[in-house]
């Protein structure tokens, strides 16, 4: 096929053949601009440039606050881990002397068991003394 031929009928969708554009079309411009349309614009972008200058500033301000904020929230961290920190530390120790008293109680629960032992032991023993000496009071 030579180039230039019909390549036969177009189908849909294909992109619309280009088309010829100036310059000042393609740049936006059209007709000249009167001095007067100029010195109206560059107030329209004067304004334009002092309000994101007060936009910038009031971000700026809030940034401030937000540093401020997030310092004293740092802070006030660093205090909650140094709390926790002793308070673990109290923890373990409070936790290492109720094991010594668990052990104190069962050794004095086993002295406990021991006394009531020996406490009955004498009092049969008296009991059995006692009741012999009856018997050799009687004869």
């Amino acid at each position: 096929m030579i180039s230039g031929e019909d390549d036969g009928p177009k189908s849909p969708g294909r992109d619309p053949p280009p088309q010829v554009t100036t310059k000042e079309h393609d740049f936006g411009l059209g007709a000249p601009v009167s001095e007067a349309e100029k010195y109206q614009n560059i107030l329209q972008l004067e304004q334009e440039v002092r309000n994101q200058d007060k936009f910038i500033s009031t971000l700026k301000l809030q940034i401030e606050d937000l540093k401020q904020t997030n310092h004293g929230l740092e802070e006030y961290v660093k205090k909650l881990l140094d709390s926790k920190e002793v308070v673990s530390s109290q923890v373990d120790d409070l936790t290492s002397h109720n094991e010594h008293l668990c052990q104190e109680l069962i050794k004095i629960d086993q002295l406990a068991e021991q006394l009531e032992k020996e406490k009955n032991f004498v009092v049969d023993t008296a009991d059995k003394e006692l009741e012999e000496a009856k018997v050799l009071d009687c004869h």
